[in-house]
């Protein structure tokens, strides 16, 4: 980025004029130094000692120090960027390495760098819109760090039994004092019973945390207690730069999917209109980062199985139980999609790398789309679709589909997407189409944005910070990269 700026300026100096700082360098030592806080002691720091080097020598056009400290400031440029929040520290090719395929592309640096120094930029950059919960993190962020300054972290030791209302033990006392330092309303602090009060406050810091609401001091309560406010600052500042990573907000509606989070939240005219239950992929069959722009709702509609689950589950299963096809209310079918006939197929004959028909499940009740499918074509092969597997959708980690999403909410979903097409849809015509027999798509007038994202950590509309588990492990990967490349 530096290089090509200074070759298409041939090596003079940018920040210089007649052996002084220039207007706009002056003017960017003053930003930095307006916009910086305690929390940026090391650009403070490198600034000081770059001021100090200008006066040691007296600057000559193209000699190699002077260029070295031109060159210096230019850095401190766009670290500046990066302070006024201004981009994301990660550019969008090593995003994609992290598994995030939304784009949303960083500005054009060197430009920005050309216009601030010949001084077509004098005001404050007008940046793209963040992420609006960038801001509320930040807020949060400074919390914790205050915590990680003024108190030293109880560790809560694991009990092998669960403390339950009307249990004590010095445990709940270190819980008392840990969730007052986090800003819960804590009664009886010096209290070692855990009363009906405290057992209430464990359930608001439960639903926070994701966790089930039991009241109690359980293991995965403790685990979470235990966190000490510097992982917490990690993880805020993790889900702070994916804020970045996300473009504008759309102006009308948009379906967004928070994988760690399981849940599917609908947004219109910038408002979260409601949300549900979602499952997602495995560990190790992981939900896509990315967006697209949903088109299609189809009514009970087939499922056509993808080639990994066909020959890797479904090929295995039929050569063992010829009646399983029937039984699952699938189908053979060619590349021209003609129905074949199951029981003409020389099924030992094939292997997984030969065999060459498709499978499809038919609409119906066992159907493992369900009686709705929304469609967003992509080169990911992932969409929202419902499940007859209910039971699936109540448990605390619902992890456990190949990488498409289920629903909970299948048909309020569909009239949402619906309900203002000029065919007019109510929920009665939804549940309608939903029970038909045969296959049927709806075209969208204007298609919705879905955005399938991750994030760990955000305040909600009360200003209540909620975690989440790093299910798929990226938290980890990015903060290894923040630490190395925040200024």
């Amino acid at each position: 980025m530096i290089q090509p700026f200074y070759q298409k300026k041939k090596f003079q100096l940018q920040w210089f004029r007649y052996n002084k700082l220039t207007e706009q360098t002056q003017f960017l030592i003053q930003w930095v130094t307006s916009n910086s806080n305690k929390n940026d002691t090391i650009l403070i720091h490198e600034l000081k000692a770059l001021n100090a080097k200008v006066f040691e020598f007296d600057f000559e056009f193209n000699t190699i120090e002077a260029l070295h400290v031109d060159v210096v400031y230019s850095i401190l440029f766009f670290k500046y960027l990066h302070i006024i929040n201004y981009a994301a520290i990660i550019p969008q090719n090593e995003r994609k390495k992290l598994g995030w395929n939304i784009y949303s592309p960083n500005p054009d640096f060197v430009r920005l760098l050309d216009d601030f120094i010949s001084g077509n930029e004098r005001k404050e950059f007008k940046r793209k819109a963040i992420y609006s919960q960038f801001y509320k993190l930040k807020s949060k962020l400074n919390d914790f760090r205050k915590l990680e300054k003024n108190h030293v972290w109880p560790h809560l030791h694991s009990q092998n039994t669960t403390l339950a209302l009307g249990d004590s033990d010095s445990i709940v006392f270190n819980a008392r004092l840990i969730l007052q330092y986090l800003g819960y309303a804590v009664s009886n602090q010096n209290s070692c019973y855990l009363d009906s009060m405290f057992s209430i406050t464990l359930q608001t810091f439960q639903r926070h945390n994701g966790i089930q609401e039991t009241g109690t001091l359980d293991a995965k309560t403790i685990e979470i207690l235990n966190i000490t406010p510097t992982q917490r600052i990690g993880q805020i500042l993790v889900n702070m730069e994916r804020c970045k990573w996300l473009p504008e907000e759309p102006k009308g509606k948009y379906i967004a999917v928070n994988i760690p989070d399981f849940k599917l939240l609908v947004y219109e005219n910038n408002k979260l209109q409601w949300s549900c239950n979602v499952v997602v992929g495995r560990k190790t069959t992981r939900t896509v980062i990315f967006n697209n722009t949903l088109s299609m709702v189809v009514f009970s509609p087939y499922w056509n199985i993808p080639r990994s689950i066909l020959v890797n589950e479904i090929l295995p299963k039929v050569k063992n139980d010829p009646g399983y096809l029937y039984r699952q209310n699938m189908e053979v079918i060619n590349s021209t999609g003609q129905v074949i006939a199951a029981d003409q197929i020389p099924w030992s004959q094939y292997s997984r790398n030969s065999f060459p028909y498709n499978i499809r499940q038919k609409p119906g009740p066992g159907n493992a789309l369900g009686k709705v499918k929304f469609l967003f074509p992509n080169e990911h092969n992932i969409y929202l679709h419902d499940t007859p597997a209910k039971n699936l959708l109540i448990e605390r980690v619902r992890a456990f589909s190949h990488g498409c999403i289920r629903v909970q909410s299948p048909a309020r979903l569909a009239h949402f997407l619906l309900k203002d097409e000029p065919e007019a849809w109510d929920i009665e015509k939804v549940n309608a189409a939903m029970l038909r027999n045969n296959e049927f798509t709806v075209r969208l007038s204007n298609a919705v944005p879905v955005f399938i994202a991750y994030f760990t950590a955000w305040v909600d509309r009360d200003g209540n910070l909620h975690f989440r588990d790093d299910i798929y492990g990226h938290d980890a990967k990015l903060l290894e990269i923040l630490s190395h490349n925040t200024p």
